[in-house]
């Protein structure tokens, strides 16, 4: 997951972008005739206030409509038309009250109207701006779509998106975004919307000199990042590096650099990751003085990467600086301290010191309860990790009792076939594999191998790795040596490309295939002998 913050840019020589409310001014004032736009809003008082405000601004006339269960929208439109004025507006209510009817018959109805009417629409003769929820985005593209490509634009007013047109938003570390809260279904909504923005401004050839577009930009590798979709988070984040590049502001750069690395960490391309961020704490070096949380939070994601490549005191090294660097400029209770305090924890546990990493969680529930609330997700993913801390206590019973507990909401962030899911229904088998039942351990582990496959167009990743290895380990322990070795030698493959070669799971590796073949270890060795893998290291961004 991943905070996000704002940024304010100076845009000498380019135009600026306009804020969501003027740009629909705008399309009303200069618009005759039949048009239709889209506006979405959180709730339905901030669309009744929109209507307002657009009363209060606009030159033109403009009527509220509001329809009601069961009513033809058109013929309620017909009937309002006839006693308006010709250049009147009409903003719309309740179009959402027919696209969700539970009965399904009045619901295609009501679509079937939309997409088989078209005509009926056009001669009102008038703007038509139709206030509806975003999740039904996908109800019209799919069911009507006629009535759907036949908006003049679409525009967003809720709440965490409303920001000043000068501003740009990032994305810095794993803990809170801009859609840090939100499920994996919602995810898929914000998605479909904020890629309609992306071809909306790009139809209209207006995207180089907008902030808006820039931002949307962002939102869109964010979202793609956070459902897995690792290549199109790369190629938009790309594109927004290519705009943000031209305004010249090496912080704004420094933390779109950040943000490609965290998509290179998701991919397992661990130095690639490094790299990214060292370029990034490189570019923001001068603004530091000033904001420091960003070389707190870009200190933090190098600290994750030396732990996943094995090297928790280097790892240790980075969160004492960026922990140190956040409490003495927050308060305790801070949401900044989370993604912080969470390495430290999951450190301690790495090197064995059970209690210190408890704390440390308990602290990161403390933040989350007072910050986000308790169904945030972040709340049952460290929940999850306190589990990992009992696994390794030899307390299964424990461990399986908050595995299993927040498993539920886990899923509901991710979404049931992201890849992360793989990795913590992986830790629910560790526990069946520990407690030597491992025929239980290989339905888990064979269920995490087949999430991973279905989500990944390849296997080459660690943790990817390391499902490979436990299938593999666990059939070694039932003495099927020919299919373990196919597994361990798979997982090896990986290993060997991607980690270090004083990387713990080199060694369990090692150890594992000297029960099959007492002579590999020693020839692995030998070729592991360098601190890392040769082609990472030349292919990793200058």
């Amino acid at each position: 997951m991943s905070l996000a913050i704002s940024e304010k840019i100076e845009l000498s020589g380019h135009k600026t972008g306009v804020g969501e409310f003027e740009r629909l001014v705008s399309e009303l004032e200069e618009l005759t005739g039949y048009s239709s736009f889209f506006v979405f809003g959180d709730s339905y008082s901030r669309q009744k206030n929109l209507y307002k405000e657009l009363g209060k601004e606009l030159s033109r006339p403009i009527k509220l409509v509001e329809l009601k269960k069961n009513a033809n929208p058109l013929e309620v439109l017909e009937i309002e038309s006839s006693k308006s004025q010709d250049n009147e507006v009409f903003y719309i209510l309740g179009l959402d009250l027919l696209l969700e009817d539970l009965n399904p018959d009045r619901k295609a109805e009501t679509l079937g109207l939309l997409e088989d009417n078209l005509d009926g629409f056009v001669e009102l003769n008038r703007p038509l701006v139709f206030a509806i929820p975003i999740h039904l985005i996908s109800v019209l593209q799919g069911n009507a779509p006629a009535f759907w490509d036949w908006h003049q634009g679409i525009f967003l007013f809720e709440e965490g998106f409303e920001q000043d047109a000068l501003q740009l938003t990032f994305v810095t570390d794993h803990f809170v975004n801009l859609f840090g809260g939100e499920k994996y279904k919602r995810k898929k909504e914000l998605l479909v919307l904020f890629e309609s923005f992306i071809k909306e401004y790009q139809l209209s050839h207006t995207e180089n000199y907008s902030i808006s577009f820039i931002n949307y930009l962002g939102h869109v590798a964010l979202l793609f990042h956070e459902l897995a979709d690792f290549k199109k988070a790369l190629s938009h984040y790309h594109l927004q590096l290519e705009r943000i590049e031209t305004l010249g502001n090496d912080l704004a750069i420094g933390i779109l650099l950040n943000n490609i690395g965290r998509v290179y960490q998701s991919m397992g391309q661990y130095y690639q990751a490094k790299g990214m961020y060292k370029r990034a704490l490189k570019k923001c070096r001068k603004a530091f003085r000033e904001k420091f949380i960003y070389k707190a939070l870009i200190l933090n994601n190098i600290g994750w990467i030396e732990h996943l490549l094995g090297d928790d005191k280097e790892a240790l090294r980075h969160c004492h600086h960026a922990l140190g660097t956040l409490e003495n400029n927050f308060n305790p209770y801070q949401t900044h301290l989370a993604p912080v305090l969470n390495l430290m924890g999951n450190l301690n546990l790495s090197l064995g010191d059970d209690e210190e990493a408890l704390e440390c969680f308990r602290r990161v529930l403390q933040i989350c309860e007072k910050n986000e609330g308790l169904e945030h997700p972040y709340i049952a993913l460290i929940m999850h990790t306190i589990g990992k801390v009992y696994l390794l206590q030899q307390k299964y019973e424990d461990a399986i009792k908050y595995f299993y507990g927040w498993s539920e909401k886990i899923e509901k962030y991710y979404g049931s076939d992201h890849p992360q899911m793989a990795m913590h229904v992986l830790d629910m088998g560790e526990v069946f594999f520990l407690q030597g039942e491992y025929e239980k351990a290989l339905e888990y582990f064979n269920w995490a191998l087949q999430t991973r496959e279905k989500a990944l167009e390849k296997m080459d990743d660690p943790d990817s790795a390391k499902i490979l290895y436990y299938l593999g380990k666990t059939l070694l322990n039932q003495n099927k040596m020919d299919e373990a070795e196919n597994y361990l030698n798979a997982a090896w493959k990986v290993f060997e490309k991607k980690l270090p070669a004083e990387h713990p799971l080199i060694k369990d590796y090692q150890s594992e295939i000297k029960r099959i073949r007492p002579e590999v270890p020693g020839e692995i060795a030998d070729r592991a002998g360098e601190k890392g893998p040769k082609t990472e290291k030349q292919t990793e961004p200058i």
